[in-house]
């Protein structure tokens, strides 16, 4: 995609700041936490026993480890992705205003399910993609997503990656998510360092970028080959010693 230099393997780095829309996406314990009335029906994979617990209590973005998701903030919550999100996904990545800054192009139901089918298994930055996948729901519907990989993870290098429909703009559900994920990341032992790559004309997302605190650290001129052109690059990062 256009939007990032590196991006974990076989999927586009979602960095496009578009907020929220309706979809398909079902969680009854995470809105049961929040204090939302229940869900008619609900899709959830079989999971073990300590998976079922975190699905009935959310943590607190403010006390996370690499495993500890679902994550709860005061308006979204962030949880593993479901065969049942691959519908939204579509709804969300078909769009051509959404895969402007993004490596691949607008999406085709196919897609949508190969691509799915590999985020549910990016679920945590202790398993072997060495990658966490995040769907942000608010109210029970799912609104965007948040992806946290390593780099180098014997150093202690990530990088991070974000997506939102285009429904919802400025009701800051990008920003509020991005925290959650950055505080997660560096509640991680041994996290040094967390950057993010976008596209330069991504105006949004650099915006985005500034506001949850990481810092502009270049402007690369025509460093990447993407859909016929060559496309700049802007690069933000976040340290250790900056989260607060």
């Amino acid at each position: 995609m256009t939007a990032a230099a590196s991006a974990p393997p076989d999927q586009p780095t979602p960095l496009r700041e578009t907020p929220a829309a309706t979809a398909a996406g079902e969680y009854r314990s995470a809105r049961q936490r929040l204090g939302q009335r229940s869900l008619a029906a609900q899709r959830i994979p079989i999971a073990r026993p300590q998976e079922l617990e975190q699905r009935r209590n959310p943590v607190s973005s403010t006390d996370v480890s690499p495993s500890a998701v679902p994550l709860a903030t005061d308006r979204l919550v962030l949880r593993l992705h479901e065969p049942s999100d691959a519908p939204w996904l579509l709804s969300v990545f078909s769009r051509p205003d959404v895969a402007a800054y993004l490596r691949d192009e607008p999406w085709t139901a196919e897609l949508a399910r190969t691509k799915s089918t590999d985020r549910i298994q990016r679920s945590g930055l202790d398993r072997p993609s060495r990658t966490l996948a995040l769907i942000i729901e608010h109210e029970g519907a799912p609104v965007g997503e948040v992806l946290l990989w390593y780099t180098d993870h014997e150093r202690g290098v990530a990088e991070i990656g974000w997506v939102l429909d285009p429904a919802q703009g400025g009701k800051g559900f990008a920003s509020e998510a991005v925290r959650a994920v950055l505080d997660l990341a560096f509640n991680t032992p041994g996290m040094h360092r967390v950057a993010a790559q976008m596209d330069a004309r991504n105006a949004a997302s650099a915006r985005l970028a500034e506001r949850v605190g990481m810092r502009r650290e270049a402007h690369l001129r025509q460093n990447c080959w993407s859909k016929g052109e060559w496309i700049d690059t802007v690069a933000f990062s976040m340290l250790a010693t900056d989260h607060r």
